[in-house]
């Protein structure tokens, strides 16, 4: 049983068919790349497994559960966490703080017991740090811990956004388009911290990305869509040759090739 498992799912938004008729796995433990044109429903089609759609039709399951029975809000509870297109931060609270506020639905900490402050809370909150610090250092951001986040430069600010995901120590990160506007160098960093995630932590991977180099790189598994519809899906070798995909997406040939 795959860890994810979608099957004929579709959205319309009015008259326009952004989602037609889905269906893919991913296996744990993989990086699975999610791939097509502008326009063609992957970001559509992270909503809908992180529950901000509903669809109209088709199932979702997470290990072996059915997700669409799930309240949004409880998505995360799951062991799903994702990070979006835009990055929003809170600008005037420190790396560190930024990353406990991802912390807040599993402290399970009242009104009166943040008011009364017995010793178990302490505790919680002192665990909750430590969780926090422990994936600002993998992700190389534990000497920025005490800065302000709104004076990041764009490429840090994208990993703090990751590191609130993760510090959700999910089984499924979905990541949406987590390599724009960063330039050659933080890009090669990118795809050895995705690539970390699966190898050396388990934590299976969903990545929508236009950087080809970059999905075909770190990629077990790569998914195509075009106008809503899945059009091929293999190896990244299998499916940079594969004459749909380059007709639709990829253009030449050679822009399709693993780097």
């Amino acid at each position: 049983m795959a860890l994810l498992e979608v099957r004929h799912v579709s959205k319309r938004f009015g008259g326009l068919i952004a989602v037609d008729d889905v269906s893919f796995d991913v296996e744990e433990g993989k990086v699975v790349g999610l791939i097509g044109p502008n326009g063609a429903g992957k970001t559509t089609l992270f909503n809908l497994i992180s529950r901000i759609y509903d669809p109209d039709g088709g199932t979702i399951s997470f290990n072996g559960q059915d997700i669409l029975k799930v309240p949004p809000h409880r998505v995360i509870t799951m062991g799903i966490a994702r990070t979006f297109q835009n990055v929003e931060i809170f600008p005037a609270l420190t790396v560190l703080e930024n990353v406990l506020v991802a912390e807040n639905w599993r402290l399970r900490i009242g009104v009166w017991e943040s008011m009364l402050r017995p010793p178990w809370v302490a505790k919680r909150e002192k665990e909750a740090v430590r969780r926090a610090q422990e994936v600002l250092d993998f992700l190389g951001l534990g000497q920025l811990a005490t800065m302000p986040a709104g004076a990041l430069s764009f490429a840090i600010r994208k990993r703090l956004e990751i590191a609130r995901a993760l510090v959700a120590q999910p089984r499924l990160i979905l990541l949406d388009e987590p390599a724009s506007g960063l330039n050659h160098e933080e890009l090669m960093s990118l795809g050895e911290t995705i690539r970390s995630l699966a190898r050396q932590h388990n934590i299976t991977v969903l990545l929508v990305e236009h950087h080809m180099n970059l999905v075909m790189g770190v990629s077990d598994h790569v998914i195509v869509l075009n106008f809503g519809r899945k059009i091929a899906e293999g190896k990244p070798e299998e499916v940079s040759q594969n004459p749909a995909v380059i007709e639709a997406y990829l253009g030449e040939r050679g822009d399709a090739s693993p780097s």
